[in-house]
């Protein structure tokens, strides 16, 4: 079973929380608001209130036993940065630092941080791109560059396989899957499967490429 540290109970680590609770595994969280850690003690394997910036809190919990460390700190950029630096000095196996701006994540990398959590950039990329498009129903981001898209099938492709259309070929873009509207979703689908104009495509690309056909 994994264990997990979690440094702050603002929004990001609050949900963090509640989402680790279904996963099965454990749980330490800390914070120094002793409300916000009552609050999520019914969430956690174990709880804490405590300053994690004060000199020996983070030293006292063995942080290197830990699966992974997410410092949700939240707004403070400095206390971010010293939690970070200090779990990267003791041990810790995997780090993830919550961040609201490139600035902060090239900050938090240099001290330490494995991955960065953008919560609200996310977000609001992710409503904008679907919102802008009428054939973007969902969007997942890989990296910078590739993302999987649940899209619309154009018209010219209903009653064509994908063999026969070149996806690949033509329109540079992988066929993961494809969603009926009534929320089914099949995954895997052979070069032979024809598209139907009762479902929506899941597609996985370059963003520019994406762009071509939407």
């Amino acid at each position: 079973m994994k264990q997990f540290l979690i440094i702050g109970l603002g929004t990001v680590g609050k949900h963090l929380c509640m989402e680790l609770l279904d996963t099965k595994c454990e749980t330490l969280i800390l914070d120094k608001n002793p409300e916000a850690v009552e609050e999520m003690l019914k969430y956690s394997t174990s709880a804490k209130v405590a300053d994690c910036t004060v000199p020996g809190v983070l030293e006292s919990l063995s942080v290197a036993d830990f699966d992974a460390c997410f410092v949700c700190v939240g707004g403070d950029l400095r206390s971010s940065l010293e939690v970070t630096s200090r779990l990267r000095e003791l041990g810790a196996k995997k780090i993830y630092s919550s961040a609201t701006d490139d600035i902060q994540d090239k900050f938090l990398r240099k001290v330490g941080a494995d991955f960065i959590i953008y919560p609200e950039r996310d977000v609001t990329r992710r409503l904008a791109i679907t919102e802008s498009s009428d054939q973007i129903f969902d969007y997942i981001k890989l990296t910078d560059e590739y993302a999987i898209y649940e899209i619309t099938p154009e018209k010219k492709w209903i009653g064509k396989s994908i063999k026969s259309i070149n996806f690949r070929v033509k329109y540079n873009l992988n066929v993961l899957g494809y969603k009926k509207l009534d929320g089914i979703f099949r995954a895997t689908v052979s070069p032979d499967y024809v598209i139907k104009e009762d479902e929506h495509l899941m597609v996985m690309g370059r963003d520019e490429d994406i762009k071509k056909i939407t």
